[in-house]
């Protein structure tokens, strides 16, 4: 798990010093820094819209990671991250568990930034 959270932390700095990342030196880090903008921009248009509460889950067979935002209102929208060819860890595909660190060391991330709420699980998104 410790590996993930080190690696999103190192792909976060590359994106907020608008340093991108050679697809041919780290193809998972290069990955990593598109769905950054992807995050980004998803999280603008959910508090543009009041959406302020939010949910990460895994979709269709563990090849997306879903991002869920949710208004007081219960309207909602969603952003996928894709887990493609480029997210290998030691020459191999990601293994289901690889897979579900990512995920938590993603929502952690949007989480630890403040500008959205973890949605309240009594609630379904």
């Amino acid at each position: 798990m410790e590996f993930w959270f080190e690696y999103v932390s190192l792909a976060r700095q590359c994106y907020l010093q608008d340093r991108p990342v050679d697809m041919n030196s780290d193809p998972m880090l290069a990955a990593m820094y598109e769905w950054l903008g992807k995050i980004d921009a998803a999280i603008e248009k959910a508090l543009a819209n009041g959406f302020v509460y939010f949910d990460c889950t895994l979709v269709a067979k563990r090849e997306r990671i879903a991002l869920r935002f949710r208004g007081a209102e219960r309207k909602q929208f969603e952003r996928t991250l894709r887990i493609d060819s480029r997210f290998v860890r030691q020459g191999k595909p990601l293994t289901a568990t690889d897979i579900i660190d990512l995920k938590i060391a993603i929502q952690s991330m949007i989480l630890n930034e403040g500008r959205v709420k973890l949605a309240p699980r009594a609630t379904k998104l």
